[in-house]
């Protein structure tokens, strides 16, 4: 367990920022500064569109100082099968990932633990990612492509899977195209609760979403790790989620602002649709200031352990990616002592559910929401009684 939460320490998202995208609002909120992967407006002249086709060719880099025996097709079958499925469903149709694998293992100059091949430095990671196109630019026909997943065989010097960004012109070209979004996959995707979860992951990060674990955990356990959203997202903790959230799905324009609730004031009696339904409402919206808001939406954990309920969270529009720009408000604190197998799955917040009866309130901020009925199953709905004292 240590060894995993070193691990995702050691590998935030890395990134030369060059440039500020303007200011935006999103649903009801407005981004006053730059905040890099923060919860306000997508900076689309960065980060590619997270609408129609994302096209990605998978190119497998092979280190002499790694395992010899791993196939390449038994990587590509745990990274993106998956991944494709999630997007589709995520997406609601609106978004699809489309992979082209190139089955030939490409020499790397050096072993994986040279300084060359540190994937946590911009420079090195560009390096790295450049040296397998160039290996492959007489086999694969760059152009067209939106990004490039690199796959390495298991070795010691790639224990992670970052995503590489840059400007335009911070990338480096192909048959006439410029490279500018990267992923490289380390070891950590052949656990058995990562795989194509990884690959959403920082694919995510491609398209602007910030990490929602924390950078700087207040002890060295793993759930301390994902204090801030648990399991209830991949751009958390990977393993269990099918759907971002709904705040997220804005952000990426699967959702438009009417299939938002935005409360600023008043009382509002809603009816919201399970975060999978294509239809029907998705979330209520309560801002708190220009930059902050509670929402709340329709989801479950996993079939296996959570009926529906109501999941409410805080977001920021400036607190930083790795810092929780998107917190979990849970209706019942975790009891690892008395749910010792539900702690060991999910981890933190697996008990986050309110359900017909109970409400979440913060008096200070004039919030509260009464969860009045509900009903099971993805094609079920809950109603929510909304009241929003005051006037942000």
């Amino acid at each position: 367990m240590m060894t995993r939460l070193l691990l995702l320490l050691s590998a935030p998202l890395t990134l030369l920022s060059l440039k500020a995208p303007p200011a935006g609002e999103l649903l009801g909120l407005t981004a006053p500064k730059v905040v890099h992967l923060g919860e306000g407006p997508t900076n689309l002249d960065l980060h590619p569109s997270g609408t129609g086709t994302l096209k990605a060719v998978m190119l497998f880099a092979r280190f002499a100082d790694g395992d010899q025996e791993e196939t390449m097709q038994s990587l590509h079958e745990i990274l993106v099968p998956g991944a494709v499925a999630f997007y589709e469903a995520s997406s609601y149709g609106q978004m699809t990932l489309e992979v082209t694998p190139h089955f030939e293992w490409y020499p790397m100059q050096g072993p994986s633990t040279e300084p060359g091949y540190d994937c946590s430095k911009h420079d090195t990671h560009k390096r790295y990612v450049q040296e397998v196109v160039t290996a492959a630019d007489g086999d694969v026909d760059f152009a067209g492509y939106d990004l490039i997943y690199v796959v390495a065989n298991k070795a010691p010097g790639v224990f992670n899977s970052p995503t590489f960004n840059a400007h335009d012109s911070g990338g480096f070209r192909a048959d006439g195209n410029e490279i500018r979004h990267a992923v490289t996959f380390g070891n950590d995707v052949r656990g058995a609760d990562w795989g194509w979860q990884t690959l959403v992951h920082e694919t995510g990060h491609v398209l602007g979403l910030p990490d929602l674990y924390s950078y700087a955990p207040e002890d060295e356990a793993y759930k301390s790790l994902h204090l801030h959203t648990g399991s209830w997202e991949p751009m958390g903790f990977q393993k269990h989620s099918r759907h971002y959230f709904a705040w997220h799905k804005r952000k990426l324009g699967w959702l438009d602002d009417e299939d938002f609730v935005v409360v600023t004031k008043g009382e509002r009696s809603v009816e919201l649709a399970h975060i999978a339904s294509k239809d029907g409402l998705k979330a209520v919206v309560l801002p708190l200031s220009r930059t902050e808001a509670y929402v709340a939406e329709v989801r479950h954990l996993s079939d296996e352990h959570s009926e529906p309920g109501v999941l409410v969270y805080r977001v920021s529009l400036t607190t930083r990616s790795g810092r929780g720009p998107i917190q979990v408000m849970p209706a019942t604190p975790d009891d690892d002592e008395t749910h010792p197998k539900l702690a060991r799955k999910y981890i933190a917040l697996y008990d986050a559910l309110y359900r017909a009866g109970a409400t979440f309130e913060d008096a200070e901020a004039g919030v509260r929401v009464d969860v009045k009925a509900g009903t099971a199953g993805t094609a079920g709905a809950f109603r929510l009684d909304v009241t929003r004292v005051g006037d942000r």
